[in-house]
């Protein structure tokens, strides 16, 4: 696998991503809203579309903040493995986690 100029369809992301919600509330009752927006990251020679997911604790079905952290975990690997992604980053309220599928940089980032 590597990295490809290729976009991932948003809308195959927003697909999958109602799936997971759906395997969550189906098989542990969890509702996670998410918050989905478009950026672009700028990095060295990188300039790159990003889809951003905002999960949101809702107060209206609101969850232990590990149940909360466990099932953003789980629908982060599932969409990283999904759409072949080699990291993402969850940004949490008190903490930034990295899922990293392998040491790669994309060629595009300038290094030296």
């Amino acid at each position: 696998m590597g990295y490809t100029r290729k976009p991932i369809e948003i809308e195959s992301v927003f697909t999958t991503l109602r799936q997971l919600q759906e395997e969550l509330i189906n098989a542990q009752q969890i509702y996670l809203s998410a918050n989905c927006f478009e950026s672009t990251l700028v990095l060295s020679g990188q300039k790159e579309p990003h889809l951003n997911i905002k999960f949101i604790n809702y107060p209206r079905f609101p969850l232990a903040e590990s149940v909360f952290k466990k099932a953003v975990l789980q629908i982060a690997k599932k969409l990283a493995a999904e759409f072949q992604q080699h990291r993402i980053v969850i940004e949490f309220h008190d903490e930034f986690t990295m899922l990293q599928k392998d040491d790669s940089i994309d060629p595009s980032i300038r290094t030296n």
